[in-house]
């Protein structure tokens, strides 16, 4: 039995790295330098490394919630999906304003005037599906600040719905939307068909 405890002591000491490590953390613990329980100093030792641990992840907690009266909300994710609240006439390069928010984490997304600015650089995931309404035609493109990034139509010969997709990379501060296409004149969507969605893919 004394033997098993000699192995059990000789073994935990083993785990030691070093004597200086010990003696740091004697001094960050109040311990006395005649004080030498290996198997304490090792369980203490790796509390204080659990206590590190836990400092870092709450650090980047702090970095990544912030807290609003919903409780706590991730400010690092971004992911909006609205749809149309009524069908719409576009003129010219009207921007197209899809008021009802599904979902609008991090609040990337503006309802009440259709533009989505990305609040963190990164690559960013957008669609837009829509039905037009009576008219022939309907013809609108997906916006990257004012540069044309995707086009969608949908038209009678065809197919009366249309979509876009894009994976874009966007600095904070981009603007994407959809708007009707300038070159075309009045065309109608179908608000209950129509929908934009978007989010932060890293």
């Amino acid at each position: 039995m004394q033997f098993w405890k000699v192995f059990v002591v000789i073994s935990l000491m083993s785990r030691v790295e070093s004597e200086g490590e010990k003696t740091q953390l004697q001094r960050s613990r109040g311990l006395s330098s005649n004080y030498d329980n290996p198997v304490l100093w090792m369980l203490m030792k790796q509390v204080d490394r659990l206590e590190t641990k836990l400092s870092q992840h709450d650090e980047k907690i702090e970095k990544c919630v912030i807290q609003d009266k919903n409780g706590l909300t991730h400010v690092t994710q971004v992911a909006f999906h609205a749809r149309l609240a009524k069908s719409v006439t576009l003129r010219g390069g009207q921007t197209v304003i899809f008021g009802i928010e599904i979902t609008n984490i991090g609040k990337a997304y503006n309802p009440h005037t259709g533009l989505c600015k990305a609040p963190y650089a990164g690559l960013y995931f957008f669609s837009c599906t829509f039905l037009k309404q009576r008219s022939t035609y309907l013809r609108v493109q997906l916006m990257k600040n004012e540069v044309e990034v995707q086009l969608g139509h949908a038209e009678d010969s065809n197919a009366d719905a249309g979509s876009m997709i894009a994976v874009l990379y966007l600095n904070a501060g981009d603007i994407v939307r959809v708007r009707h296409h300038p070159t075309f004149g009045p065309e109608q969507m179908h608000g209950h068909w129509s929908f934009f969605t978007g989010y932060l893919i890293q």
